[in-house]
């Protein structure tokens, strides 16, 4: 299981490189039945940072991240973690917390990969 889920955050952080420019300092996923539950720490650009300063800003920085990571992994990303579990994303729930700079994806599979 560690290997499979050090190949996943693996390819997730790669993911977050090719597409955003950057990357999240930390990603933890735990796999549960036909779920991939992602938590990744420290996504935040300093120019969101600065922007998140202020309520208004926080909520453009919250739906900005919010829609990159559905428009991210509905395209060709998806396909490189379906090719690395052997199953198919049938859903993608994403959210975030500014404040913290947290964020959770859960990729449900159409089948179990556990």
């Amino acid at each position: 299981m560690w290997k499979m889920t050090q190949e996943f955050n693996d390819v997730i952080y790669k993911i977050h490189v090719e597409m955003l420019g950057g990357e999240s300092k930390e990603f933890q996923t735990v796999f549960i039945e036909n779920m991939a539950i992602l938590k990744s720490y420290g996504g935040l650009t300093p120019a969101e940072k600065f922007m998140a300063k202020t309520p208004r800003g926080a909520e453009m920085v919250y739906w900005a991240k919010k829609k990159v990571n559905q428009e991210m992994y509905s395209t060709s990303m998806r396909k490189r973690i379906e090719q690395l579990l052997g199953a198919k994303v049938i859903h993608l729930f994403s959210d975030l917390n500014i404040a913290g700079d947290l964020t959770i994806i859960v990729f449900v599979f159409d089948e179990n990969i556990v």
